[in-house]
């Protein structure tokens, strides 16, 4: 199940391109599931509600999997499938995420290992690793695992009653950080993938975020300047540069 929750905000030009080439493995029946009903009214309110009816949707249906897509996301044509063939290979995972970027600028990974450590940057382009949060925008669910879990499985907090009782402390999480810490402490494991680069789009200037240049993700593996080229099989005569 392909799951976008919609805003009724005006979508970038580039989803379009993106959805019509996300792709499933073959053999795959698939549906889609989105939150404007015939009137198009958006329902329910708050992307909390939002994510726990998609849930929902998903385990009537009996879905294997359910696929978030945000509206301001895009993700490259091999996106579902490669985050199924790793759903496939790693059953002890409940979440498997594509990478995109928050849109402030310096543009941070959506990826997290610990809550209040910030956004992880220790991987290359490329490689798949273990995390312990991520956005939603572009994120294969394992259905199953929701199956027997409390509900919510999706909950916005914001709490500041501390401030009440003098201490200077807050508690505030994101309904995918909630949904997240819930499937580890019930046992499941989550992963990035980050061959499924995304783009995050700024609704109105419809601009990208997208690692820097020059961040850990695109940083090349250091040459070893000790290494020496042996060239084989071209002749007597020793290699020459040529003058320009």
């Amino acid at each position: 199940m392909i799951a976008i929750p919609l805003t009724g905000r005006a979508l970038p030009p580039f989803f379009t391109w993106s959805f019509a080439n996300l792709h499933p493995p073959m053999n795959y029946a698939v549906q889609y599931v989105t939150n404007f009903d015939a009137t198009h009214k958006v329902v329910p309110a708050g992307i909390d509600a939002l994510r726990n009816w998609f849930i929902s949707q998903a385990l009537e249906k009996n879905a294997k999997y359910l696929f978030f897509l945000d509206e301001d996301v895009t993700v490259p044509g091999h996106a579902l499938r490669q985050l199924i063939f790793q759903m496939e290979h790693h059953p002890e995972a409940a979440v498997i995420a594509g990478i995109y970027c928050h849109k402030s600028e310096p543009h941070n990974p959506m990826v997290f290992r610990g809550n209040g450590a910030g956004p992880y940057w220790d991987w290359k382009v490329g490689e798949f690793f273990e995390i312990t949060g991520c956005g939603m925008g572009a994120t294969l669910l394992r259905v199953e695992a929701f199956r027997d879990m409390e509900q919510p499985w999706f909950k916005t907090v914001d709490n500041c009653e501390p401030f009440y009782d003098g201490k200077n402390a807050a508690e505030s999480w994101t309904e995918d950080l909630y949904m997240m810490e819930k499937l580890l402490k019930a046992g499941w494991k989550a992963y990035a993938d980050s061959s499924v680069l995304c783009d995050h789009w700024d609704m109105n200037t419809h601009i990208p975020a997208r690692l820097p240049a020059g961040s850990k993700p695109l940083q090349r593996l250091p040459m070893d300047t000790d290494k020496r080229v042996i060239d084989l099989g071209s002749g007597e005569h020793p290699y020459e540069p040529q003058q320009g």
